[in-house]
């Protein structure tokens, strides 16, 4: 995985929790296909303090036909181990195979003041779409 801003994980840490194919990993991009139509991954475990890092930055493509154009990101802290749309929020994507660099300001959730523990990346709701991922990463 390349970036300019340290990864917080690589594919070993993050496991394809709904709607999408096993992950697979092949020259540092982490990929997977949706076989529904509400897609998500986990990340394993993790542990720091959200302020310190209020942007997450995302490489990524997404190829599929026309559907959803949000992206979603959620997270877990210490003091709130349930997913829930108040810790989450969305951002625009593209659907159309490139790969982007997408910013999403996650300081603007209620929580993220707090220790995140956990995150989930939604990359669109669309069925049958490639996702690819280069980089992950906080800043």
């Amino acid at each position: 995985m390349r970036s300019m801003i340290a990864p917080l994980l690589v594919a070993e840490g993050w496991s394809a929790a709904n709607h999408l194919d096993p992950l697979t990993v092949a020259v540092g991009v982490l990929s997977s296909v949706s076989n529904g139509d509400d897609p998500y991954m986990e990340s394993a475990a993790v542990r720091f303090p959200g302020p310190a890092h209020p942007m997450m930055v995302m490489r990524m493509g997404v190829d599929a036909a026309p559907g959803s154009t949000l992206g979603q990101i959620f997270f877990l802290t210490e003091d709130d181990p349930n997913w829930s749309e108040d810790k989450s929020v969305t951002f625009p994507i593209t659907i159309d195979g490139e790969t982007r660099d997408y910013e999403v300001d996650l300081s603007t959730a209620p929580g993220w003041d707090a220790i995140i523990t956990r995150v989930r990346i939604d990359p669109g709701a669309v069925a049958d779409a490639t996702i690819e991922i280069d980089s992950i990463g906080f800043r």
